[in-house]
């Protein structure tokens, strides 16, 4: 079952984030409770909303800072299937690496996300799950929330366990 933990990032700072037991994507394990958590980080990434031809935007980060991807075709967190997973996360990771790209910083485009070990960032590149929360705080930022709390209390409660205070060591 996904989990809270604290990783460092490239500052060596604290980041709280929801962490995956095993890879999903591409060649992942897909546990359906993973595919889940990434599915509702999806929903928090800020992203232009194209409906025909109108556009709004669903972002706290400026003009040219949304993920342009259209809002069906992100998978709803309530199906723990894996279709189109693969392409989202693709296109996610396309996404990170335009934006983390002014920093020097990279994400590797695998359409397969794993586990985040203790770092975020390896030399120069995010780990994807750690990309993913991060640009997920910054979508829910307009709402005076952090992602965590936000994905808890969202999606029918489905994701509350994410607020106890139980927290399983993971095998490293």
């Amino acid at each position: 079952m996904p989990t809270t933990e604290t990783i460092q990032d490239d500052m060596g700072q604290s980041m709280e984030i929801i962490n995956i037991w095993d890879a999903v994507g591409a060649n992942g394990v897909n546990n359906p409770d993973d595919i889940q958590v990434i599915k509702a980080l999806f929903y928090c990434v800020p992203r232009s909303c194209i409906s025909g031809k109108y556009r709004s935007s669903y972002n706290s980060l400026g003009a040219g800072a949304s993920w342009e991807i259209l809002n069906t075709k992100i998978p709803s967190p309530h199906d723990s299937t894996t279709r189109d997973v693969v392409e989202t996360i693709k296109s996610f990771q396309k996404y990170a690496n335009k934006m983390l790209s002014k920093y020097g910083f990279k994400v590797n485009v695998s359409g397969r996300i794993k586990p985040a070990k203790k770092f975020a960032v390896v030399g120069k590149t995010y780990s994807t799950i750690a990309a993913l929360n991060l640009f997920a705080s910054m979508g829910v930022a307009r709402y005076n929330s952090n992602h965590i709390e936000y994905i808890a209390q969202h999606f029918n409660g489905i994701f509350s366990y994410l607020l106890e205070d139980t927290e399983e060591e993971r095998d490293t």
